[in-house]
């Protein structure tokens, strides 16, 4: 795991180095076990690298770079991840006459696989990563990512100028360096921010964006862009007969869902450094506790160190639970106890060294968890990927009650629903009703149930610019929702649509970012067996009600937790890795919240301060519960501020 960046010049003209330290600066965190940067013989590219080590220690040094043969001359690559079958490649490569330096550095597998295979060597890896290979015979650039979108890659083309890096505040820092001009606000990202909560492909600085997960881009001499998908879903049970019975014969399903997560937690329990994993009271990571324990118990390997955090405030503590759960399963458990500190402070922490806001508060007992577990391990396993795979969400559920009884829903008052608790059932009651009203098809009835800001809401706090912005627009459509719905296939439901939109948006551009942000600031490698591209593919091949086992939400991963664990743990309900934000933005942080909103960040991008003084006042006094959407505007008062300093 490490941080990767770089510049190409297709005017042939020098990169400079000045221009290097900047994104070697903004990506330095990410890394703390080396850093080091290169620049080709006419120095029209630059790379840089930090490095946090954890395969090959001594020989996966970056940026590497392999002279191959006459026909191939000269590759460069910066790389960011792991792949778990780096040795069965490896072979397979040395086999076809590929002489390695390294001991088993998966990088040098990767580059040695790109000679060969070109961008084909994408389907044969397992793994995660970001990754950038200059050739200089060809004089390209060749950037990929993952299938998931487990790492971050973000790029930005100026003319004859390409910047890429593993955060937007590299890339963005090194544009500004470079043109020597201010960057300027993507109105259209900052309106998919205020809605859901984060900014999609597009960062909030215009010209910055992601390269989309499971996608390959190659750069030409010429300075042009071209994109490939290299994965895809299946359609739901769509491949063959074996995958159809699954829906007919549950214990067949639970058996081959079982071993295939096994198969995907033993291929990342490999690091020549320590390695734990988090175990909170949920089914997501205390599966992948136990499996994991399982199979080092296999192996001889003695116990899991397992990592719970003690949470502040008893209400949203789980560590009690964690703690029994380990001994369950017989893992060396860790209780780690943090200090909340200056909520604020860590928020700026984060900004200043990613910069792109998030609106989902959770980013801060993650960064806590990783922060104190990285005074024991390097690298650790998680649980991400389970209520996106296993129709965890309680929204799965509300949408298989709309498809069932939308019409008596539709009925109902909306008013009797009303209530200032955001996560109280009344109040996600009256969202469900709220969403069956809504005229169209599910897309938009989901949109009602996952939205932050309406968009009446944003055009009264957003003021002329985000008015401006959804007139523009027209008729909203939720990105990609159609593309969904056809790739699904006929036995496609409303819970596979709405499980796949969560995967490509929610889980990648929330999740995996705050994930990857909170764990790579310490820096702390996190891996996600559930990702696997197998496992992804079992569970996207399901009907909605496949996943629903015994009519509850991540029903197959409560099966399987029933293998090692009791009842109590494998009925227990979704508490997730919450903080009382509601209360603190009442008291604790009441000041500091209104200074902030306050200090002209908001004004200066064009948002109507009369309303959000009405919002804040409105939450202050207990009238209306606008955490989130407060936490969401303070965190833009954080990135503005991080992008003008």
């Amino acid at each position: 795991m490490c941080g990767i960046a770089g510049m190409v010049r297709f005017d042939r003209k020098s990169v400079g180095r000045e221009v290097l330290e900047v994104l070697l600066s903004k990506i330095s965190m990410r890394g703390r076990d080396g850093a080091a940067a290169w620049m080709n013989s006419d120095q029209m590219v630059g790379l840089v690298h930090s490095r946090h080590s954890v395969i090959d220690l001594p020989g996966g040094g970056q940026p590497m770079v392999a002279e191959m043969d006459a026909k191939f001359g000269q590759l460069a690559v910066v790389f960011n991840g792991e792949i778990y079958n780096h040795r069965a490649i490896r072979k397979e490569l040395e086999e076809k006459g590929h002489k390695f330096q390294s001991n088993h550095s998966d990088t040098e597998v990767f580059l040695h696989g790109y000679r060969e295979w070109g961008a084909k060597v994408l389907d044969r890896l397992e793994g995660m990563f970001a990754v950038a290979i200059w050739d200089q015979t060809n004089r390209s650039l060749f950037l990929a990512r993952d299938r998931a979108g487990k790492k971050p890659l973000y790029v930005c083309k100026k003319n004859d100028v390409l910047f890429f890096g593993s955060t937007a505040a590299a890339v963005s820092l090194g544009v500004q360096k470079f043109t020597r001009q201010d960057v300027e606000i993507d109105y259209e990202a900052m309106l998919n921010y205020l809605r859901f909560g984060y900014t999609g492909r597009k960062s909030l600085v215009k010209g910055v964006q992601e390269l989309e997960p499971g996608c390959w881009t190659l750069v030409g001499s010429d300075g042009m862009m071209w994109s490939e998908r290299y994965w895809e879903w299946p359609a739901v049970t769509g491949i063959s007969r074996v995958e159809d019975k699954y829906d007919d014969n549950i214990a067949e399903l639970i058996a081959r869902a079982h071993m295939t997560l096994k198969d995907a937690v033993a291929k990342r329990l490999e690091a020549d450094v320590p390695l734990g994993c988090f175990l909170s009271s949920g089914i997501d990571s205390s599966v992948i506790a136990a499996l994991a324990q399982e199979a080092m118990n296999e192996a001889g390997a003695g116990k899991l160190k397992t990592f719970c955090v003690q949470m502040p405030e008893a209400t949203y503590d789980e560590s009690n639970v964690a703690k029994a759960i380990a001994n369950q399963l017989g893992t060396e458990h860790v209780t780690l106890k943090t200090q909340v500190g200056d909520a604020f402070s860590d928020l700026e922490f984060l900004m200043n060294g990613y910069g792109e806001p998030t609106a989902d508060s959770s980013v801060l007992p993650t960064y806590w968890l990783c922060k104190a577990a990285r005074e024991h391990v390097k690298v650790a396993l998680s649980g991400d990927g389970g209520d996106e795979l296993f129709a965890g969400y309680d929204r799965y559920r509300a949408l298989s009650l709309m498809s069932k009884h939308g019409w008596w829903l539709s009925a109902m008052p909306g008013a009797a629903f009303g209530g200032t608790d955001e996560k109280s059932k009344r109040v996600r009651m009256g969202r469900l009703v709220k969403a069956a009203k809504t005229k169209g098809g599910t897309a938009m009835k989901y949109r009602n149930i996952v939205e932050i800001f309406s968009d009446d809401m944003i055009g009264e706090i957003g003021g002329e610019v985000m008015q401006k912005q959804l007139a523009e627009e027209g008729k909203f459509e939720m990105d990609g929702w159609a593309d969904i719905e056809m790739g699904m296939g006929k036995h496609g439901d409303m819970i596979n649509a709405a499980m796949r939109w969560d995967f490509s948006h929610y889980l990648v551009d929330d999740i995996l970012r705050k994930v990857d942000r909170a764990s790579m600031s310490v820096p702390l490698e996190v891996r996600c067996p559930i990702l696997d591209h197998e496992v992804c593919e079992l569970s996207m091949r399901l009907r909605g009600k496949s996943l629903l086992v015994d009519k509850m939400q991540k029903g197959i991963l409560r099966r399987i937790a029933g293998r090692y664990l009791p009842e109590s743990v494998t009925k227990r309900g979704k508490m997730g890795f919450a903080l009382p934000i509601g209360r603190w933005f009442q008291w604790e942080l009441r000041d500091e919240l209104k200074e902030r909103l306050l200090d002209g960040s908001l004004e200066s991008m064009g948002f109507e301060m009369e309303a959000v003084k009405g919002m804040l006042n409105a939450h202050q006094v207990g009238d209306v519960d606008h955490a989130h959407r407060l936490f969401a505007l303070a965190q833009l008062t954080i990135w503005w501020k991080s992008l003008k300093s």
